[in-house]
């Protein structure tokens, strides 16, 4: 990627997400749009001044994504929190996800050079994810881990520790990014090419992954059961109760209605 490129995107998403902050301020208010950001805020300002808790003196685990609003937390300390920095920060998460939209086409289809500029720009145009960078949420940052897994498979760039680190860093923006490992284990014992690889090989791939993955999991659990006693968050567990109900629907139907779900937005055009 060029310089001029890489400046392109990263204007593209200035105009994107400062048009979408523009409109809202015309159309209501500059804010953000669900509560669960003013909660990442709050940890996010009690822990500028030096406690990890929803009421301060009450140190708790209600923050299902800890990394998020330690990043937050910066703004505050600077003075430049709830909004500006954190606008800011979906504003680089939101460039992030045009290189990784340029990289995917590159890894994807490496015979069409020309194509890698206009993957970055349906990235930082996509409404959706225009939106994620404005709400103040941590929903941007798990998508471009997720994507970012998944590049990194397809590209077979292997590395597998530092997979393995990156999923256990994406459990600390969302637990379920732990459902990352599935792809990978898939990957590594499929059978590739005409000579499939050894199986020592495969066993030093997972261990590689696995021991990567210990490196920022297991601290995240401990940081878990040091507040609340329980090895998730308090979130983890009310979502559970609040979707509780989808269990009574067939999960078949479930299943199809998750095939859906790539039709939304521009997945229409893919």
């Amino acid at each position: 990627m060029s310089r001029k490129e890489f400046f392109t995107i990263a204007i593209l998403a200035v105009l994107s997400l400062g048009g979408f902050l523009f409109v809202s301020h015309w159309t209501y208010r500059i804010g953000f749009p669900l509560d669960d950001a003013w909660i990442h805020q709050t940890y996010a300002r009690n822990l500028a001044g030096g406690e990890w808790a929803f009421v301060p003196g009450k140190p708790s685990a209600g923050s299902t994504a800890p990394l998020w609003s330690a990043l937050l937390a910066i703004g505050h300390l600077v003075g430049l929190g709830p909004y500006v920095w954190t606008y800011f920060l979906g504003w680089v998460v939101l460039v992030g996800m045009g290189v990784l939209g340029y990289v995917a086409i590159g890894v994807f289809a490496p015979e069409r050079k020309n194509w890698r500029m206009w993957g970055a720009v349906v990235m930082v145009l996509e409404w959706h994810l225009v939106w994620a960078a404005g709400s103040g949420m941590e929903t941007l940052l798990f998508a471009g881990m997720v994507t970012l897994t998944l590049v990194w498979l397809v590209a077979d760039w292997e590395r597998w520790f530092w997979l393995g680190a990156l999923i256990g860093l994406c459990a600390w923006v969302r637990p379920d990014g732990v459902t990352l490992l599935a792809p990978v284990g898939v990957v590594i014992l499929a059978p590739r090419g005409a000579r499939p690889e050894a199986w020592g090989a495969k066993l030093r791939a997972l261990a590689a992954t696995g021991l990567g993955f210990s490196l920022f999991f297991f601290p995240y659990l401990g940081f878990n059961q040091l507040l609340a006693g329980a090895w998730w968050p308090n979130t983890f567990f009310a979502k559970q109760a609040e979707y509780a109900v989808l269990q009574e629907v067939f999960w078949g139907t479930r299943f199809l209605a998750q095939l859906t779900l790539p039709l939304v937005g521009v997945g229409v055009a893919l």
